[in-house]
């Protein structure tokens, strides 16, 4: 069975809910593995936070178009956003994971985890639009 899924929305967190609720299905229906179901999730629930958090911040209301597929051997995942410019794989600096808790400062660590479980990330500015591309292996 090949993958896919695209969803456009308002980037509100009520939003955020219904998309991740459907990723969920998806991944219970057996249409992706159990652990990559969960790693894309957690990446999936970590950007578009980010992205809901800033863009209301920044602009007041920000589009979002998301697009997950099956490519051959991989899962692609696509999210575009017309918020403010930002790279969260340059922009956020990378939590010091070896200190103590109460040393340790606070955010990063959504953006540590996507770069850590998708097998290649990365961002472009397009167009007036945030693109962020994630890859993941479906072996």
């Amino acid at each position: 069975m090949t993958f896919s899924m695209t969803h456009r929305f308002e980037a509100r967190t009520d939003h955020l809910k219904q998309v991740m609720d459907e990723v969920e299905v998806s991944v219970q229906k057996g249409e992706l593995s159990g652990a990559l179901g969960q790693n894309v999730m957690l990446c999936l629930d970590e950007l578009l936070t980010n992205i809901i958090k800033y863009g209301e911040n920044e602009k007041g209301s920000v589009s979002v178009e998301l697009d997950v597929r099956e490519e051959g051997r991989k899962l692609k995942v696509f999210i575009k956003d017309d918020g403010p410019a930002f790279n969260p794989f340059e922009e956020v600096k990378e939590p010091d994971i070896d200190a103590d808790l109460e040393d340790r400062m606070i955010g990063g660590l959504g953006v540590y985890f996507v770069k850590q479980l998708s097998e290649s990330y990365c961002y472009s500015y397009i167009g007036r639009h945030n693109v962020v591309a994630l890859s993941f292996d479906l072996q």
